[in-house]
């Protein structure tokens, strides 16, 4: 049973990074006809809101439907991965349990050469260990001056390299004017009934706080945009 299920879940990634990918051609022939960048893709058809609750309108619900977006994180952003394509259902999500930094940073080198990598890049890297300004700067030239990178800092109170971690971002966000630092950690801070008791990882309570809190800040950024 547990193989049939894996094997199905495997069948379904490949089906939604093969939309994924179509998503991303038609978005690159608008670009092109139209001689500039856009933040979004094609239009979806909107379905319904389950994260009003949580702070997410229905007019920035309708407008994530047709932003295209590559995520690429550690088990946080795993544990989150179903909603956030729920809300964004152009989006390609690889987040993956223990993932480093370094780790991360090699993935999406390999999307944009694959030229895979979305016009959107969502990271969230940082829960297993330290983030250097060098590893964000290469992150940084990879994705190109273009490309939009919202970069989630850590949650994770019981690790000393939390602080620096999010010390580092919020440093980087001032050099580069295309990184956005989506304030997990402060937004959450004063919330433990929104974590296991790892008070890391979202739980259900939490999870959809974590993913419409993501939503709304690429969202508004991207409509400052226009």
């Amino acid at each position: 049973k547990h193989l049939a299920q894996s094997a199905k879940a495997k069948a379904a990634e490949k089906k939604r990074y093969a939309a994924y990918k179509s998503s991303l051609s038609a978005q690159k022939a608008k670009d092109k006809s139209s001689g500039s960048g856009s933040s979004s893709s094609s239009s979806q058809k909107v379905g319904k809101n389950d994260f009003a609750q949580y702070g997410l309108t229905d007019d920035e619900f309708a407008y994530a439907a047709n932003v295209g977006l590559t995520g690429v994180g550690d088990s946080v952003m795993a544990d989150g991965k179903p909603l956030l394509e729920q809300i964004f259902p152009q989006s390609f999500i690889d987040a993956a349990v223990s993932r480093q930094a370094a780790d991360g940073v090699g993935i999406v080198k390999k999307y944009a050469q694959d030229g895979t990598l979305a016009n959107n890049v969502l990271v969230g890297l940082g829960t297993n260990g330290p983030v250097t300004s060098d590893q964000i700067d290469d992150l940084m030239r990879t994705v190109g001056k273009k490309r939009q990178v919202f970069w989630i800092n850590t949650h994770v109170p019981t690790r000393q390299w939390q602080n620096q971690v999010n010390a580092t971002l919020a440093d980087s966000a001032k050099k580069y004017s295309n990184l956005t630092i989506i304030d997990w950690n402060g937004y959450s801070n004063g919330h433990a009934d929104w974590f296991y008791d790892d008070n890391v990882h979202p739980n259900p309570d939490g999870n959809p706080r974590y993913a419409a809190f993501i939503a709304k800040t690429i969202v508004d950024k991207l409509r400052d945009q226009k």
